[in-house]
């Protein structure tokens, strides 16, 4: 004969009873939480630097000016100040850093300059943007800062025109570009410094891609934020 009891004790070792499910299930959800919030605060402190940054850089091109009377990059006497930099370290002049070399020239300047930390060789024989060699790194995962000049009727800065520094190599969503319009400027994405960019492939950052509001029921990452400077 079988003794109840102990077949009792055999059944209730064979799974979680309601309680030990309902623990599990409650650790389960704080560690998912925590991932979350983790991941939240990540993002946060990601734009939060993008703002700082860009604060940083547009102070550091006003004492540029301020100090040499000239853009970094567009500066046409340069080698007097730096003439290890070589004769091509000379830009034209015109106040438009529009050109693969002065935009990385732009950097160059900087950093010789003291005005910003970090060192940056000015090179551009390849064409391309080397974070960390010819331009500044961003504190967000893959980002990059670099400068482009637009023309007035560009659509790509919402036919405002000027020089700019981008935030290259990713983007934001409406919702966080304009927490940074909003910080440096008038929270308007087509007017003022801080302009929200379109990314393309039919992604808006503004509304219908050429209102003058933010999309924010696009919830996904379709603005690329420009700062505008040498105005």
């Amino acid at each position: 004969m079988y003794d109840v009891t102990m077949l009792k004790i055999k059944q209730n070792n064979n799974g979680f009873t309601l309680i030990e499910m309902s623990i599990v299930l409650v650790i389960i959800g704080l560690i998912v939480s925590g991932i979350v919030v983790g991941k939240d605060l990540i993002r946060a402190t990601e734009i939060q630097s993008v703002i700082t940054d860009f604060n940083k850089y547009s102070i550091a091109i006003e004492q540029f000016d301020d100090q040499y009377q000239s853009l970094p990059g567009d500066m046409p006497d340069a080698t007097t100040y730096w003439p290890g930099i070589g004769g091509g370290g000379n830009g034209n002049g015109d106040r438009m850093v529009n050109s693969m070399h002065e935009q990385v020239r732009f950097w160059q300047q900087l950093s010789l300059s003291k005005i910003i930390p970090g060192l940056y060789d000015g090179t551009s024989t390849s064409s391309s943007l080397i974070p960390g060699v010819n331009v500044p790194k961003a504190r967000m995962k893959g980002a990059n800062f670099s400068v482009y000049y637009y023309g007035d009727g560009s659509g790509r800065t919402h036919d405002v025109g000027g020089n700019y520094i981008r935030l290259g190599g990713s983007t934001v969503t409406p919702a966080e570009s304009l927490k940074i319009d909003k910080a440096l400027d008038n929270g308007v994405p087509i007017s003022g410094k801080i302009i929200g960019a379109n990314r393309g492939g039919g992604l808006c950052c503004v509304d219908n891609c050429n209102r003058s509001t933010y999309n924010l029921s696009e919830k996904r990452k379709s603005c690329q934020p420009f700062l505008r400077f040498g105005e």
